[in-house]
């Protein structure tokens, strides 16, 4: 597992459409997750929340429409490092 293979599934998030929305349509961190690592990512949830705090605001509504990252370890309504709107 690997804070780099979550920086990987980010970059895909980011850049396949496909990709994105199937995963985005997961309701669960844990669905998203194993999702992910059937797609050949391999890291844990803490893994991704390290990877995903270093994206801009705007990266991070690239991935997310404006909501959390479809694998994002949490079920908070914002991520903890973007402001609250």
């Amino acid at each position: 597992m690997s804070i780099a293979s979550a920086k990987a599934c980010i970059d895909r998030i980011l850049t396949d459409e496909d990709f994105a929305k199937a995963i985005s349509s997961l309701k669960s961190a844990k669905d998203r997750i194993a999702y992910a690592m059937s797609a050949g990512y391999d890291f844990t949830r803490e893994e991704f929340a390290t990877a995903s705090a270093a994206l801009s605001v705007e990266e991070m509504e690239n991935v997310v429409g404006g909501g959390l990252p479809p694998c994002h370890p949490t079920t908070h309504p914002v991520h903890p490092t973007m402001p609250i709107r």
